[in-house]
């Protein structure tokens, strides 16, 4: 049977529409003006066989008692005025269609015990009440209903992954050691995100973003540290202070770490290319912290411990873009009280912002009020788009603020 015939087309929208109106009042119908899938030639047709080879098909499937047709009379014969389903499921089968409330029962049975008493239950149910009109939820689509239990089961195993602080993979080694592939994660990440999203309540993360609070990263970055402290690893003491800087694991619960002077600043960075740069560039007694882009959730908690061992301004430098400064935003959400102070990402020197993008910036505030004041001379277009690569490394005394307009970011 082609897919292109008008009957095919006629008896699969009628599945259609009944798989996702599961709950209509009124028939399941289809009208003379839609018994065509070619806009060009409107039913009955430019051509005679064309017209009478539908007229048997659908008399054919109306003779087993799955629709009924409607009939008009009229000066070019026997017409047909609307075919009416009779058995949803019936034809389903018979053309070889899943029918989508019995797809949604049978996902509904497998996923609803796997997530009773979680948060993910009524999300879960989210997801259902779209598949029943029709429509995509988070990513997720009756067109694949085991995505939906493959999603669940990787949360699960998130979370238990999550509740480890330390531990940082990358999404192969998770997709490898926890899901049985390698790249079984990759298909699952929108959904993922999706869901915890709004669990969250952060819809303005990236999908990267949510999978980083989860400690997982695309490339499992190490910490890198540069600055006036040390760190015992393993009966080991590193010193943070050698040029050009500490690549290791810290401990969380902050013992064997110490501070060897009072630090003049504390920043974070968030690109390699940029902290190499700085770290390299720079010693004047600052503690400069790695980022890796969005900050995996060990990385927070490391930040959290420096915070809570210095008492010394706090600055952050990212990308001037939308990401760097949400970053930002996640990094004074972790400060508290501290101002983080951003760090060359006042510059004119980039492209405007689009819209899109500065309704976006408009979204994050507040931050803080120096960040707030960056933030609204984005339309006055003092505030460009820029890769911090584009800038070199300067020392937090050398920056003037646009929106200060004296030296330094306080």
């Amino acid at each position: 049977m082609s897919t292109a015939s008008p009957a095919n087309h006629v008896l699969t929208q009628l599945v259609h529409k009944a798989g996702t109106s599961p709950n209509r009042k009124r028939d399941v119908m289809l009208g003379r003006k839609d018994l065509s899938p070619d806009s060009a030639d409107p039913y009955p047709f430019h051509d005679s066989q064309k017209k009478a080879a539908l007229h048997e098909r659908l008399r054919e499937v109306a003779s087993q008692g799955w629709i009924s047709l409607d009939w008009k009379h009229s000066y070019e014969g026997e017409l047909l005025d609307r075919v009416r389903l009779v058995d949803a499921e019936a034809l389903a089968e018979h053309l070889g269609l899943a029918f989508t409330p019995r797809l949604i029962d049978d996902a509904r049975n497998r996923v609803t015990p796997m997530v009773a008493g979680h948060w993910l239950a009524p999300l879960v149910e989210e997801v259902f009440e779209a598949w029943g009109r029709g429509k995509k939820k988070y990513g997720l689509s009756i067109d694949d209903p085991a995505k939906l239990f493959y999603t669940v089961e990787a949360i699960a195993r998130i979370e238990a992954h999550a509740a480890c602080e330390n531990v940082v993979m990358d999404y192969r080694q998770f997709g490898a050691r926890q899901l049985g592939h390698s790249k079984a994660l990759n298909p699952l990440i929108a959904p993922i995100a999706g869901l915890f999203k709004a669990h969250w309540g952060r819809p303005e993360l990236t999908a990267e973003d949510v999978l980083a609070e989860l400690n997982l990263v695309k490339i499992a970055h190490p910490v890198l540290l540069s600055g006036p402290v040390v760190i015992e690893v393993q009966g080991k003491m590193l010193d943070a202070s050698v040029p050009p800087y500490v690549g290791t694991v810290p401990s969380l619960d902050g013992r064997g770490l110490s501070m060897t002077s009072v630090p003049s600043y504390l920043m974070t960075i968030e690109n390699l290319s940029s902290f190499t740069e700085y770290v390299t560039a720079i010693s004047d007694g600052g503690i400069v912290l790695y980022t890796g882009g969005y900050p995996a959730r060990r990385v927070q908690d490391f930040y959290r411990l420096l915070l809570d061992r210095t008492e010394c301004p706090v600055y952050h430098w990212g990308d001037s873009d939308v990401h760097g400064f949400r970053i930002l935003k996640v990094l004074q959400g972790l400060a508290g009280d501290r101002v983080v102070h951003p760090h060359d990402m006042a510059t004119p020197q980039g492209r405007p912002f689009t819209d899109s993008e500065a309704r976006q910036l408009r979204s994050l505030r507040p931050v803080n009020a120096n960040v707030d004041a960056l933030l609204n001379l984005v339309e006055q277009g003092q505030v460009t788009c820029l890769e911090q690569e584009m800038l070199p490394a300067r020392p937090p005394e050398q920056v003037v603020s646009l929106s200060e307009g004296r030296r330094g970011n306080a």
